[in-house]
């Protein structure tokens, strides 16, 4: 893969640790370029019959970090290449993350309503654009617990695009989780419920990967959703495995460590995660194919992004 070039102020600071952030431990040996595409992919056919055998066991360092109690929201900027009819075009990007309380209605807010409230990340993931003349934008808000092995809790997706729009919601609060489906084009509502749980989105990943452990070796075999396209209102988790592979300066000699999601179906979904500050996805390269690299990195109050 070509280096990727990125401006020279969030060079600096990526390679700045952020006020209040604890950085991972790093005991792998560094590597110049990213682990073979097929090195660690997922076995077709040995999903297991239950849960996956190993427990996550994300960093408590990042959920914990004092940045997310002063009440700015991080925002980070990315240019996203995507495929479309005509060929490659890019658009923008923005992950925008802060502390919140998820309420027992499912709304989340910045003040307290009560004991049963919960404290969580909530991650707004935009992307939006023009393909070919025609106008798109895609916004996915995941809210995952802050101290409770930052799981997903309920994903949001609204997906407006010509044709039409459609939206998706997955409760993860409840067991088994419920997908609710609805779209502009006439079908009807669709409500499904998970045959696997915890569930893991990729929209998710762009928060989940900055708390995993950043050590070479380190693996966790989780269910995945897969969408089955933009549109689809498939609910067909299977099983997945997150890899850590080794630490690499392939993306602007800037200290990375190098991801991957293997799908049981063979598709696979890389990410670059700087190695220090919050760890921020440095880039994303999709199974979609879609790649997204960060272009800038800021904290404002609510509002002010």
């Amino acid at each position: 893969m070509s280096k990727v070039s990125l401006p020279f102020f969030l060079t600096a600071c990526l390679m700045a640790e952020l006020p209040g952030s604890e950085p991972h431990g790093e005991s792998a040996a560094e590597g110049k370029k990213p682990v073979p595409a097929k090195e660690t992919a997922a076995t077709p056919g040995k999903a297991p019959e239950s849960n996956p055998q190993l427990r996550p066991k994300p960093d408590s360092a990042f959920s914990n970090a004092l940045d997310w109690n002063d009440g700015a929201a991080e925002i980070l900027v990315y240019q996203v290449k995507r495929i479309g009819k005509a060929g490659e075009f890019l658009g923008q990007g923005r992950l925008v993350t802060e502390r919140m309380l998820l309420h027992a209605d499912g709304l989340a807010d910045r003040r307290a309503s009560g004991k049963d409230d919960v404290e969580i990340l909530n991650a707004l993931l935009l992307n939006y654009g023009d393909d070919n003349g025609a106008s798109y934008s895609f916004q996915t808000t995941v809210k995952l617990a802050r101290h409770d092995a930052l799981r997903l809790l309920k994903q949001d997706q609204s997906l407006a695009a010509w044709p039409g729009t459609s939206y998706r919601s997955l409760d993860c609060r409840v067991t088994p989780p419920r997908l609710k489906s609805l779209s502009s084009g006439g079908e009807g509502e669709k409500d499904s419920v998970l045959t696997r749980w915890p569930v893991y989105t990729e929209a998710m990943l762009f928060t989940y990967l900055r708390a995993i452990p950043l050590r070479a070796g380190y693996r966790e075999e989780v269910w995945f959703q897969d969408w089955a396209g933009e549109g689809s209102f498939v609910a067909r988790p299977q099983f997945a495995a997150i890899s850590v592979h080794s630490k690499t300066t392939s993306v602007r000699e800037l200290d990375t460590w190098y991801v991957t999601l293997d799908r049981d179906d063979g598709h696979r979904s890389e990410f670059w995660i700087s190695a220090t500050g919050l760890h921020p996805v440095v880039l994303a390269i999709l199974s979609d194919h879609s790649e997204w690299t960060l272009q800038g990195i800021s904290r404002k109050k609510y509002w002010a992004w």
